[in-house]
């Protein structure tokens, strides 16, 4: 089963770069990127602000990571709701930097809708492109502690696309999550995760309608692929998106998202989510 597994999350990887790839190669530069041979003026002079390098703020990540030496925080809280009126608390941190260019090192804590404390470590590797090219291919890692299988650990492989323009930007993410066998559920006979399989796409878009504001939409559709294990309400799957504006100056940044959500929301209704997102990244 283990086997059949990693080769399940090879084929659904390989299957994103395939079709990302063309898309991103016949997109070429975007309007206004730097040429190649342009001097080290243009290129600083277009290097991206922090907008544009914050890895996640609320679902979905980029692919074009930060900048060679860059590290930075963010903070973010919020919560999600239901038509009864209950309403769970959202709210943890993140860190991250490139030690290289093409890699991002990114850890996370956060609360989750059951009340726990979840870190998750990942890493995320640029194959193609970049920012002057207007485009990024990267390959996506990551361990968490706690997924949407509700066992003590998941981990993810994926492809992440990014793809940006004189003023329009679009990120998209295609996930498989693999859950990991409690050993000591094991040893009470009460069964593990072994064979819980999960997956997810993300979309976040955007249009810069000012040098310092960003406007768009950023959510998530996650769905079981394999095990018995459901979401709240019986479901075998769970989204959450809305609007999102994205403010920042300089290396400094600032986004609030928020919108429907059947996460957490048992029984068939819709619930509702929002979070706000600061953080800064510094060279």
């Amino acid at each position: 089963m283990r086997a059949k597994l990693v080769r399940l999350g090879a084929v659904a990887l390989g299957a994103c770069v395939l079709v990302v790839s063309p898309l991103a190669l016949a997109q070429g530069r975007a309007p206004g990127a730097a040429d190649q041979g342009g001097s080290n003026d243009d290129k600083t002079a277009r290097k991206p602000d922090a907008k544009s390098e914050a890895p996640v703020l609320a679902f979905t990540q980029s692919a074009f990571g930060v900048h060679e030496s860059g590290v930075g925080a963010q903070a973010t809280g919020g919560g999600f709701g239901t038509s009864a009126g209950v309403v769970e608390p959202l709210y943890g941190g993140q860190v991250y930097g490139s030690p290289t260019d093409k890699l991002l090192l990114l850890g996370s804590a956060e609360r989750t809708l059951k009340g726990e404390f979840a870190p998750s470590a990942s890493v995320a590797y640029r194959i193609l492109g970049s920012h002057q090219d207007g485009y990024a291919l990267s390959a996506l890692g990551r361990f968490k502690t706690e997924g949407f299988d509700e066992v003590g650990g998941e981990v993810e492989t994926g492809a992440l696309f990014a793809w940006t323009g004189s003023k329009l930007h679009l990120d998209a993410n295609a996930i498989v999550g693999f859950g990991l066998e409690e050993e000591g559920k094991k040893a009470e006979g009460e069964g593990g995760a072994e064979g819980e399989v999960d997956g997810e796409l993300k979309l976040r878009f955007g249009y810069d309608v000012a040098a310092w504001i960003r406007v768009g939409l950023d959510g998530q559709v996650r769905a079981r692929l394999n095990g018995e294990a459901l979401a709240a309400g019986g479901r075998t799957w769970d989204a959450a998106g809305g609007p999102q504006v994205l403010l920042g100056s300089g290396q400094y940044y600032l986004a609030m998202t928020g919108g429907p959500s059947t996460m957490g929301v048992e029984g068939s209704g819709v619930g509702y989510f929002g979070m706000a997102a600061a953080g800064g990244i510094l060279p």
